[in-house]
């Protein structure tokens, strides 16, 4: 099996309940196993349209299916939840946000799938969660753990307040 960490975010209608659902759906459809959810995380847009808040945070299991069939399936709930995406140069409210940060130890740049995330290093609401989950996880990249990627980086995003999720 392999280990995957998947952020998500949620800013419009309820955002408790859009994450909720996302992420029984994500467990349920790759049959996922050692599961772990962080703490959720609420914070400033960063990029947006909007100015409304995201809830945001990252979920870590272990799966048997390959990295683009991980990414079919978020990319599937996020459609079936009625996410929209970015007009050109816009980015849009989101009811439903799923990445897929890390893969195993695996380093993938494609056209349809990038891992590690190219974003995630500067994103404050990515990192504090995984830092929560696996401080000692190495970005196969660098070689950095997030940790030391907290301690020394510079990111965008402001978080308000931490809470946690009630999923089951």
């Amino acid at each position: 099996m392999n280990p995957v960490y998947i952020s998500f975010g949620s800013n419009i209608n309820n955002r408790h309940d859009n994450l909720k659902h996302a992420i029984k759906l994500l467990i349920q459809r790759t049959e996922a196993a050692e599961i772990k959810i962080s703490s959720i995380y609420e914070t400033k847009p960063v990029e947006m349209v909007s100015g409304k808040p995201f809830l945001n945070g990252i979920i870590t299991f272990n799966t048997f299916l390959d990295p683009f069939a991980v990414l079919y399936i978020a990319e599937n709930i996020e459609s079936e939840m009625g996410r929209k995406n970015s007009e050109k140069g816009k980015k849009l409210n989101r009811i439903i946000d799923l990445d897929i940060i890390f893969y195993n130890n695996e380093i993938i740049y494609s056209p349809e799938l990038c891992i590690p995330h190219p974003c995630y290093s500067q994103r404050i609401f990515v990192l504090t969660p995984l830092n929560e989950l696996n401080p000692g996880l190495k970005d196969p990249v660098n070689n950095r753990t997030i940790g030391e990627i907290l301690r020394t980086g510079k990111f965008t995003g402001q978080i308000i307040k931490k809470t946690p999720l009630k999923i089951f």
